[in-house]
């Protein structure tokens, strides 16, 4: 038999895992055809979608079990990307802060259920791969 408050910090580490693959996938570089049409990868449109999407169940239902604001959150991530200053305890390089920008700024420009459609598509095409 395991000890109870050994299981759940194994679950709260895994939880933990998942959000910050979530932010590291929302800072792939987008994906550029033709120098002008710019999309994102799948990975970071459904990591996106996972982290600024309160209309489903993501990182809100997360921050719930790890004990964190997922507003604040979501809101430290943004700030962090786009100021000069590096938010040491979110391990970003340059190139990732710039990516997350680039990938925010087409992430608020698409309408969600585009956004959902898309990030879905993607997921299906690399299951079929």
């Amino acid at each position: 038999m395991t000890d109870l408050s050994t299981d759940v910090v194994a679950e709260k580490r895994l939880l933990s895992a998942v959000v910050a693959h979530a932010v590291k996938d929302a800072c792939i570089r987008p994906v550029t055809k033709n120098k002008k049409a710019v999309r994102h990868h799948p990975d970071a449109l459904s990591a996106l979608n996972f982290l600024f999407d309160t209309h489903r169940s993501g990182i809100d239902a997360y921050a719930l079990w790890l004990d964190f604001d997922a507003d604040q959150f979501r809101q430290k991530l943004i700030k962090a990307c786009h100021k000069e200053v590096v938010a040491k305890d979110l391990h970003l390089s340059d190139e990732q802060r710039r990516n997350f920008r680039s990938n925010y700024k087409l992430y608020c420009a698409m309408p969600r259920h585009v956004a959902h459609a898309l990030s879905e598509a993607g997921a299906e095409e690399e299951e079929n791969a």
